[in-house]
């Protein structure tokens, strides 16, 4: 993992979410601990040491950096033409008062939440996209 993110590709499956969805609170969160299921169902496959660490964090993208930057121009002519399958499922009229709010501003401050929507939007459409799904 030295120079890669690590994706959890098994979990996109929409049947998984849905079934994960249907689940009771507590299975998943209990006793100050989030992904229970996870961690029991690993326990004869991970050490304690690393199935109970709470030293792991997330990689926290640059947004505020790439919204500023390099994405602008991109994310600019996104908001103006989002794809067919976005459209049945956001309203993407929203989405371009977004990107006209956002881009509009000369700082955006990195902890804006908005700006981590209109990135993972713009990831979702071209994710829709490049794999052709049906909505």
């Amino acid at each position: 993992m030295a120079f890669s993110i690590e994706g959890r590709y098994p979990f996109l499956d929409y049947r998984m979410v849905e079934w994960a969805m249907t689940l009771p609170l507590e299975m998943n969160l209990s006793r100050g601990w989030n992904k229970l299921m996870i961690r029991d169902a690993l326990a004869d496959v991970l050490p304690d040491s690393i199935r109970w660490r709470r030293s792991k964090v997330g990689f926290t993208t640059p947004q505020s950096e790439w919204i500023r930057t390099t994405l602008r121009p991109v994310l600019m002519n996104w908001a103006a033409n989002p794809s067919k399958q976005l459209q049945q499922i956001v309203d993407t009229s929203k989405v371009k008062v977004l990107a006209d709010e956002l881009l509009g501003l000369k700082g955006i401050h990195r902890k804006d939440e908005r700006q981590l929507l209109l990135v993972r939007l713009f990831f979702l459409d071209k994710w829709l996209t490049r794999f052709a799904v049906e909505v």
